[in-house]
């Protein structure tokens, strides 16, 4: 597990022989480094609604964006966007991925580096709730 804060960092793990009972004639392939660059992204998220003042039975329309500002791609992103209650979902439209309504989890994937995805989320207003 790579420990939260190193983000965008290079990690070199070493491994050295600490001792031996026979005398080693090529000592300089004793020991062996290997680095791994911990990955970096920046996602963000945004979230509009076409009207935000409704009456009962009108339709609305929210489009949530996630962005990824990089420096590199994102793999596994899931974001969690339920509709309140007063509201009765009737379609959604990921650009990538897919949403489950009864959970209100949108599994996106992947976003490589200075990419976004959205999601439009319609319900209708119910009554008693405007």
């Amino acid at each position: 597990m790579v420990d939260a804060g190193t983000s965008g960092s290079t990690l070199t793990n070493t491994a050295s022989v600490a001792a031996a009972d026979q005398a080693d004639p090529v000592a300089a392939n004793n020991s062996a480094a290997k680095s791994v660059a911990v990955q970096s992204a920046d996602l963000s998220v945004s979230l509009l609604v076409d009207d935000g003042t409704p009456n009962e039975g009108d339709t609305v329309t929210f489009t949530v964006t996630v962005a990824n500002a990089g420096p590199d791609a994102a793999s596994g992103i899931a974001l969690a966007d339920a509709l309140p209650a007063g509201l009765t979902f009737t379609a959604a439209a990921p650009s990538q991925g897919s949403y489950v309504e009864g959970t209100g989890l949108w599994t996106i994937g992947s976003l490589a580096s200075g990419s976004s995805a959205t999601l439009q989320l319609q319900a209708v207003v119910d009554a008693g709730t405007s």
